[in-house]
């Protein structure tokens, strides 16, 4: 429907849908139909309901294409949706704990019965993604000529989504980085988690320094990790040789860790103040992770024991190497002589990090709600996330992964106090876990106003008294008119008023109270618009009209005669044939308003003259159609025994609500003796509005206006508005959706409503 404000013949559109049903439709619209791992998949939900109001829930669900949920489920309920209103929801998901493949999403609406509506599927596909690392190691960094050198590989699947089968490469080059041994080797199928070890031999040729590769080379993944070694002769005068021994059998990440080695002058000569070195590097070699530096003095023969102290905190999960060098430049040999290698691991021992988000130690909630606990490890994966409630079985949360936070709902908890312990395992086995307690108050406040009612109408000032119980209340707010109010203070400002009380509990249960009154301390006033103060009259009865407050209750009195009435909608009222007696007429109206003030009483002096000569009468209906002209017919009678001549007669007609004169004719008039005069008046009612109007027949007489006659009469609006359909145009094919342009006109008054 729509509605017409004023008379400026406006035109309204209004788009509209047309609908196959009058059942809510639900969409679902996913922002790419590819996700990578470890990113989230975004998409939108949407309700629209064409019909009745609708109130119901919604269903998200994630499933593999066979059907096995994947862990990821939430439940929307809907606020109240009206006709036309729609409801739009987003959600994010991680892929990161989920195989490579084709996934489905459904969304399923209900109704408040939870009987099905509508359901909806999008399917979508997590692509494949596998990380390794790789390690390289030998026996000894010194092999004399013509031996075996032993290629030690550690392959570790760190992460990934897919199984994966690949080829290692192994290549021996010279000093000068010439490729001089190579060979390739297939590996089995990985699946993440995967650790394996690999080994190659190679008959060490010529004196010199050699660097050996080993390549992994998957559909996915390529790594590379080298390890520098020497060819020595069999016998050689300057010869010092290393053993790095006693390592732990894992670096314990956040411990510091030692590392034990011995230097042996396996020479014929002595050496002294020979710079040793003792590196760790990544397990490619491409980059120093720390380094510690001394010095030795051996005789020939002799070795020397030595230790350092290293810190894990700037490590990783990963394999490392440790590089035994010696600086013999000052003897004529390399500057970086190498003494042994050896290859470690960091190990993780430490359980995932809790953080409970909700609920809180000692926190007060409702019978159902969302655990929320966000797990994280420094180290290494969240194997499986669960929870022990009240000491009862576990629950796995597993797969119920958003961004590190677990999530659980706790539904129909009994009142009181309850415990709750989150679990958490990493990929490594370490456990850790939180205990704390909370409470279920599912109870809301009571809130009690006294001292005034809803819609109450007072004519004193008020009191508000407001009572909030509740054994767990945290906060309350009680305004008045938007300002904050104190109970039991006096309200005295006329006017509306609007009270609002809204009361919290600890658990989050809430309870409004909204209260309307009025408080109107100001007495009516009335006013008298019709007949003037002092005016004369030779009609036995006359009509009293004015205004005042709406709705207000009028008592008239004159003399001995009493009459009441209310006024209308806008104020105005009109008494009708109010008796005259001869001479002063002291005319009294007094008025109550809704909320019981009395108002100063208001008077009119009409003055009844009995000895008037000429008499009138009007003849009209007491009803008339506007847009037709109005007959009024009349006659004026001379009661005298003599000739009345230029006699000034005007018949005028008045809208009552406000007194105003909306139409006249005036006339000058000889009467006979005893003679009377008819006549007719026709007054075009074209432009006049609906509603009470007041004919009047007057005359004048010795330059005093005197009211012969006066008739109500009621202008009636009995033509409807003109229509006028502009879109679409008749017999005018359309598209399924289309505007509706209608103008609608009314001559005499507003377009009220417009419908189809």
């Amino acid at each position: 429907q729509l509605l017409e404000t004023n008379e400026n013949n406006n035109s309204i559109i209004k788009v509209f849908q047309v609908v196959d049903d009058m059942i809510p439709d639900i969409s679902l619209n996913l922002s790419s139909p590819t996700v990578s791992p470890g990113s989230d998949l975004l998409g939108q939900i949407r309700v629209y309901n064409p019909g009745t109001d609708f109130n119901g829930s919604v269903t998200l669900r994630i499933t593999d294409v066979d059907g096995f949920p994947v862990g990821y489920e939430e439940s929307f309920n809907l606020p109240l949706l009206t006709t036309g209103s729609d409801w739009d929801q987003t959600f994010n998901w991680d892929s990161s704990d989920v195989f490579a493949g084709e996934y489905l999403v459904e969304v399923t609406l209900y109704d408040q019965n939870q009987l099905l509506i509508e359901q909806q599927t999008e399917n979508f596909i997590v692509s494949e993604i596998a990380e390794f690392s790789l390690s390289l190691s030998t026996i000894t960094t010194q092999v004399p000529v013509n031996q075996a050198v032993n290629l030690l590989t550690e392959i570790n699947y760190l992460f990934g989504n897919v199984s994966q089968s690949g080829t290692l490469t192994w290549e021996i080059f010279d000093d000068t980085q010439q490729l001089i041994w190579s060979n390739t080797t297939p590996t089995s199928v990985m699946s993440p988690g995967f650790s394996g070890t690999f080994e190659k031999t190679w008959t060490a040729g010529a004196i010199g320094t050699y660097q050996a590769s080993v390549t992994l080379d998957t559909s996915l993944d390529s790594e590379t990790a080298t390890i520098p070694f020497e060819v020595i002769p069999s016998t050689a005068e300057l010869s010092l040789s290393g053993l790095i021994d006693d390592l732990p059998a894992g670096v314990i990440l956040g411990q510091t860790w030692n590392a034990n080695y011995v230097v042996q002058n396996t020479g014929q000569i002595d050496v002294a103040n020979v710079p040793v070195s003792l590196a760790l590097w990544n397990s490619e070699l491409s980059q120093l992770v720390d380094q510690q530096n001394t010095s030795v003095t051996l005789i020939a023969g002799d070795s020397s024991t030595l230790m350092t102290v290293w810190d894990s905190n700037n490590l990783t999960i990963d394999s490392y190497v440790l590089v035994l060098t010696a600086d013999l430049s000052a003897q004529g040999e390399s500057a970086t002589y190498l003494l042994d290698t050896q290859a470690i691991q960091t190990v993780d021992i430490s359980g995932p990090q809790i953080n409970v988000i909700n609920p809180t130690e000692q926190g007060y909630y409702s019978s159902s709600f969302e655990l929320r606990a966000e797990v994280s490890d420094l180290h290494s994966a969240v194997e499986s996330v669960a929870i022990n409630l009240n000491g009862n079985t576990e629950v796995s949360l597993q797969g119920q992964q958003l961004n590190n936070v677990y999530q659980y709902w706790l539904t129909d908890l009994s009142e009181g106090v309850h415990q709750v312990d989150v679990i958490a395992t990493d990929a490594n086995g370490n456990t850790s876990n939180q205990l704390l307690n909370f409470n279920i108050d599912s109870t809301s406040p009571i809130i009690t106003v006294t001292g005034i009612n809803d819609g109450g109408l007072y004519n004193q000032t008020v009191q508000a008294n407001i009572a909030i119980s509740d054994a767990n209340l945290d906060t309350s707010q009680i305004i008045l008119d938007g300002v904050a109010y104190t109970s039991g203070d006096l309200i005295t400002a006329e006017g509306s008023h609007i009270l609002m009380v809204n009361a919290t509990d600890l658990a989050g249960n809430t309870a409004t109270s909204r209260l309307f009154f009025n408080i109107d301390l100001t007495p009516p006033t009335v006013i008298i618009t019709y007949p003037a103060n002092g005016i004369e009259t030779n009609q036995v009865n006359t009509i009293v009209s004015g205004s005042t407050e709406v709705n207000a209750a009028l008592s008239l009195t004159n003399g001995a005669y009493t009459d009441v009435l209310s006024t209308d909608f806008e104020g105005n009222f009109s008494f009708a044939d109010v008796p005259l007696t001869s001479g002063n007429n002291v005319i009294s109206i007094t008025a109550t308003d809704l909320a019981g003030n009395i108002g100063q009483a208001a008077e009119v002096n009409v003055i009844f003259v009995d000895d008037i000569s000429v008499s009138g009468l009007l003849s009209a209906g007491d009803t008339h159609p506007l847009g037709q002209n109005l007959t009024l017919g009349w006659q004026i009678t001379n009661l005298n025994d003599f000739v009345v001549s230029q006699l000034p007669v005007e018949l005028n007609l008045y809208r009552v609500s406000d007194n105003q004169l909306v139409a006249t004719d005036a006339q000058i008039i000889t009467l006979g003796a005893a003679d009377s005069f008819d006549d007719s008046t026709v007054l075009d009612t074209n432009g006049l509005s609906p509603g009470d109007h007041r004919i009047e027949l007057r005359v004048e007489i010795n330059q005093l206006w005197q009211i012969l006659d006066d008739h109500l009469i009621v202008l009636q609006d009995v033509v409807g508005p003109e229509v006028s359909v502009v879109e679409p145009v008749a017999n005018q094919v359309t598209q399924a959706t289309v505007d509706l342009l209608v103008q609608a006109t009314d001559l005499h008054s507003d377009v009220e409503e417009v419908s189809y």
